[in-house]
């Protein structure tokens, strides 16, 4: 006998009046009333569930020695133009942490020099737009690039609305064998490691990465060895 059979409104008064002849009224009418909603919950077409939205996990940092590996591999480039590209992927993602479905808007014009020396990034486009202040060590690189493209896109070409803008350069680079892959996405971890080795405050990093969650930083923390000590301390006067 099938479910939808088996749920019949026949069947169920018929299970009623001879599977429940010696019950009271109060506790047929409750069993008819369960059975009939679920033969109703039945009967309607399954509803289409949300499907959880996938976590993918944060790439690895790059190391010290690979960063210095990249940037020099940037400059053996056969080009100009490849090593301007390339310089411009490196500097925004391991220096702003700007990866690749951000780099699209990116302009020369959108680098700024403050007062104080210190160089912010502005994306204005596309579902993060937010201002970067640049680590220390990418601003003179950044200015250069900056002043070179002017109005163009950092990462050439004429479209805005371009997507993976990154993978023709990477894929044209010559040389690194010995490197690892170039990935704007190890670029972007490199950078938020090092703010959260700085101590960089968690509202400002999050805003600054255009991050909605703390889950990435969460993966990151395996990379940041707790110094017992100074926990202590922390622990002890925060507040």
């Amino acid at each position: 006998m099938t479910l939808e059979r088996l749920l019949d409104g026949d069947v169920i008064e018929r299970y009623i009046a001879v599977g429940m002849l010696t019950s009271r009224d109060s506790t047929r009418a409750t069993r008819r009333a369960v059975l009939r909603r679920i033969a109703r919950h039945c009967a309607s077409p399954p509803q289409d569930l949300p499907l959880p939205i996938a976590y993918r996990r944060v790439r690895p940092p790059y190391s010290l020695g690979e960063v210095q590996g990249l940037l020099a591999l940037a400059s053996a480039q056969p080009t100009p133009s490849r090593r301007r590209t390339l310089r411009a992927i490196l500097h925004l993602g391991l220096g702003c942490g700007i990866a690749s479905r951000d780099l699209a808007w990116v302009r020369g014009q959108d680098v700024e020099q403050f007062p104080d020396g210190s160089v912010s990034v502005t994306v204005s486009g596309g579902t993060r737009p937010r201002t970067v202040v640049a680590l220390h060590a990418h601003e003179t690189a950044l200015l250069e690039l900056s002043r070179f493209t002017s109005s163009g896109l950092l990462i050439g070409g004429s479209t805005r609305g371009r997507r993976n803008v990154t993978r023709g350069p990477l894929d044209r680079v010559i040389g690194g064998e010995d490197l690892p892959r170039l990935e704007t996405a190890r670029m972007r971890s490199t950078w938020l490691l090092a703010h959260l080795r700085a101590r960089t405050p968690l509202s400002a990093l999050m805003v600054a990465a255009g991050l909605a969650t703390v889950r990435p930083l969460e993966d990151l923390l395996q990379y940041c060895p707790v110094d017992v000590e100074a926990a202590r301390v922390a622990l002890r006067t925060a507040g």
